[in-house]
């Protein structure tokens, strides 16, 4: 598999859920046994898109037919990510209390906005490292 085709493979992963024929593309490449994992991973990986590939994979009911320590892979690295956007959640209610008690109220950029927002389906869906804001001078 060229990087070329495993982008396109990767974005129909992506879109199991709203596209049937791309559901369908997956299992037989799958069965037919074609997927360089480990590329895969790398990409998705690279890519922060390794959690929303496991709520997809998890959502289409096709985890069983995947190899057991890539499933685990997958599973691990959404837990870590759904426990650390939990924590920035914390974490982001505080410092807007904070600065709410100074007068100040932040207007929420990028992840963190969008978390709150519930742009996401799963708050672990997508990976974060911080929170990003912005403030009145």
């Amino acid at each position: 598999m060229t990087y070329k085709e495993l982008l396109y493979f990767t974005g129909k992963c992506l879109t199991i859920d709203k596209n049937e024929e791309n559901l369908l593309v997956l299992k037989a490449r799958i069965a037919k046994n074609e997927i360089d994992w480990e590329k895969f991973v790398s990409l998705c990986s690279s890519h922060l898109i390794t959690p929303v590939i496991y709520l997809k994979f998890k959502k289409a009911e096709i985890l069983n037919l995947l190899p057991d320590d890539l499933v685990d892979y997958l599973q691990e690295i959404y837990e870590l990510s759904l426990s650390r956007n939990q924590m920035i959640l914390e974490q982001l209610k505080e410092v807007c209390d904070l600065l709410a008690k100074s007068n100040i109220f932040p207007t929420l950029l990028k992840g963190a906005g969008n978390l709150i927002d519930n742009l996401y389906a799963d708050p672990g869906e997508r990976i974060m490292g911080d929170i990003d804001l912005l403030v009145t001078e």
